[in-house]
C-alpha cells in the first residue's frame, strides 16, 4: 500500500499505524485486526493465543543475554470509537477511514481517526517485528471492547501474565508520564412520563456542531455541553411561556461530551415570535462564553409539522429539576495542580420520547471513595424526582504507586534520551491499567503516548512529529530493562 507518512520516521511505526487504520476496527468489530496482528506474530514465530472474548496475548522470547531478566508487559486496545460527520458516506463497519495529512498533522476525512489506541498498537507491532531490538521476555496484550467500559480486559485471565512491570500507550503525552487513572461508574436512569395531546403549534430547536470531546480526558477543557444548553432553553420556555415539552434527544455518542441535540416543544400563538428571540439570546450568550472552543456552534428554530404529545406539567417539573440540579462537568481538581481533574460527572445521553426518559450518567474519579459518595448523591436526587436508576460498569481507579522503582527507571531513561525530566501526572480517563492494577496489585505501571487530541470525535488528530520521541523512549527502555532486574 502507499503510505502518507513514507517520508517520516520512525518509518516502521508509522507504516503500522496506517495499516491499522486500513482495517475497520470499531468496538465489537476487532476480529480482522486481531487476525492481522496474530498473523504478524505467526510470521515472526512467536507464541500467541486469543481468548474466547477476542483478547490477544503475544509472547516474545528474551534477547540473547536477557533470559534471566524479569518479563515486561506492553498493552493496548484494538477497538476505536467510530463516529462520522452526517454527510460522510463511509461504512465504518466495513470500510477503512480515509487518512489525510496536513504537514505535521494526520487526521481522517469525515470520521474519527482511531489514534486512540492505534498509537499504542503500532509501537507494539514495531517492537514485535524489529529483530535488532534488545529486550527482556515480552508480553504484548491487545484487548477488545475497551471503549464500552473496559469490557475486554475485565474478561481477560490475568493469571496468564508473568510480568510485574507494564507500559501502556493509551494515555500520556511525549513530555508527560501517567502514573494513575480514574475509576468510573455508569448510572442508567429511567422515568415513565405521563403525556397529553399538545394543544399548541410545535417547533423544533436543533443545536449542532459543538466540539464534544472525550468524557474524561477533555472534561475540563472548556467545551460546551449541548444538554446543559438545551436544558437552560427548556427551563426558560416552560417558566416564561408555559411551553409544552414534547421531545428531547441529546447526541454525541457514549464516549463524547454531548455535542448536539434536538428539542421539540409547543408554544401558545399569543406569544408570537418573542420566544424565538429569547432562545437566540440564550444561545448567543453561550456562543460568546465559549467563543474560544465553540466557533462552529449552530442552531435553528423551525416549525414542526404534525401533531405531538406533550409531557404532563408535573412530570416536566421533575424532569427539569433532574436536569438542572444533576451536577455535570469537572468538580474536583488536584489541589497542587489545578489543570488536573480528579472528579467529574456527565449526563452522557438523554432521550425524552414516547412518554419515557432514559439515559446514562457517568461518574469518574481518581479516588474510588469520591465516586461512591457522588453516586449516592445522584441516587438521592433521582428518588426525589421519581426517577429510577441502577449502577453499571463500575471500574476501579488505577492508584498511583509512590516510591515505584519502575517509575524511577522510566524517568531516568527519559532524561537520558531527551535531557529533561518528564512531567508526572494522573489522567482522568478510564484506563485498562486500572483493571490490571486491581487484579495484580504488585504491577508497576507507567503510561506515555504521542500527542493526539479529539479522541472519540471527528476532530481527532495525531501530531506526527511526536511519534519519533516515543519510539526512541520505547527502544531505550527495553534496552535498559534487558540489563536491569531490580
Amino acid at each position: 500500500m502507499e503510505y502518507l507518512t513514507e517520508d517520516l520516521e520512525p518509518k516502521k511505526v508509522l507504516r503500522y499505524f496506517e495499516e491499522i487504520c486500513a482495517i475497520p476496527h470499531g468496538t465489537g468489530n476487532e476480529a480482522k485486526l486481531e487476525q492481522y496482528i496474530a498473523s504478524l506474530a505467526s510470521d515472526c514465530g512467536f507464541e500467541h493465543e486469543t481468548d474466547a472474548f477476542g483478547n490477544l496475548l503475544v509472547r516474545i522470547p528474551a534477547s540473547q543475554g536477557a533470559e534471566n531478566v524479569a518479563p515486561f508487559l506492553m498493552q493496548a486496545h484494538m477497538d476505536m470509537v467510530c463516529v462520522k460527520e452526517p454527510e460522510c458516506q463511509i461504512d465504518m463497519q466495513k470500510e477503512p477511514v480515509v487518512l489525510k495529512r496536513d504537514g505535521n498533522i494526520l487526521y481522517a476525512e469525515g470520521t474519527s481517526l482511531g489514534a486512540d489506541n492505534a498509537v499504542g498498537m503500532c509501537n507494539m507491532l514495531a517492537v514485535m517485528t524489529d529483530k535488532s531490538l534488545r529486550h527482556p521476555e515480552l508480553e504484548l496484550l491487545f484487548t477488545v471492547r475497551e471503549e464500552t467500559g473496559l469490557e475486554g480486559i475485565k474478561l481477560f485471565d490475568m493469571s496468564l501474565l508473568k510480568s510485574r512491570r507494564m507500559l501502556t500507550m493509551d494515555c500520556g503525552d511525549p513530555d508527560v508520564m501517567i502514573l494513575g487513572s480514574a475509576g468510573a461508574m455508569n448510572q442508567e436512569f429511567y422515568a415513565r412520563l405521563e403525556e397529553k395531546s399538545c394543544e399548541y403549534p410545535c417547533y423544533a430547536l436543533e443545536l449542532t456542531d459543538l466540539h464534544g470531546g472525550h468524557t474524561g480526558l477533555e472534561i475540563g477543557s472548556g467545551y460546551a455541553n449541548a444538554l446543559t444548553i438545551l436544558t437552560d432553553v427548556m427551563f426558560k420556555l416552560v417558566r416564561d411561556y408555559k411551553a409544552a415539552i414534547c421531545e428531547l434527544v441529546i447526541g454525541g455518542g457514549m464516549s463524547c461530551i454531548p455535542n448536539d441535540g434536538k428539542l421539540i416543544f409547543g408554544v401558545d400563538k399569543k406569544y408570537g415570535e418573542k420566544f424565538v428571540e429569547d432562545i437566540n439570546q440564550i444561545l448567543e450568550g453561550y456562543r460568546t462564553e465559549f467563543s474560544n472552543t465553540e466557533k462552529n456552534m449552530t442552531w435553528s428554530v423551525t416549525e414542526f409539522g404534525g401533531s405531538k404529545n406533550a409531557i404532563d406539567e408535573k412530570a416536566i417539573e421533575n424532569v427539569l429539576d433532574f436536569l438542572l440540579f444533576t451536577p455535570v462537568g469537572d468538580m474536583k481538581r488536584h489541589p497542587l495542580a489545578q489543570t488536573q481533574v480528579l472528579g467529574s460527572a456527565l449526563l452522557k445521553s438523554v432521550s425524552i420520547q414516547n412518554g419515557e426518559m432514559t439515559g446514562t450518567y457517568t461518574i469518574k474519579s481518581n479516588f474510588d471513595s469520591y465516586k461512591y459518595r457522588f453516586a449516592e448523591k445522584f441516587e438521592r436526587l433521582c428518588s426525589r424526582c421519581d426517577i429510577t436508576c441502577s449502577r453499571t460498569d463500575d471500574s476501579p481507579a488505577w492508584p498511583e504507586k509512590t516510591n515505584s522503582a519502575f517509575t524511577d527507571l522510566c524517568t531516568q531513561v527519559y532524561e537520558e534520551c531527551f535531557g529533561v525530566r518528564p512531567k508526572h501526572e494522573l489522567v482522568h480517563g478510564g484506563e485498562e491499567a486500572s483493571i490490571v492494577a486491581s487484579e495484580i496489585p504488585e504491577m508497576e505501571i507507567v503510561g506515555i503516548a504521542p500527542y493526539s487530541r479529539g479522541a472519540h470525535t471527528t476532530k481527532e488528530y495525531l501530531r506526527l512529529d511526536t511519534m519519533q520521541p516515543i519510539w526512541t523512549f520505547v527502544k531505550a527502555l527495553l534496552e535498559r530493562l534487558s540489563v536491569n532486574c531490580k
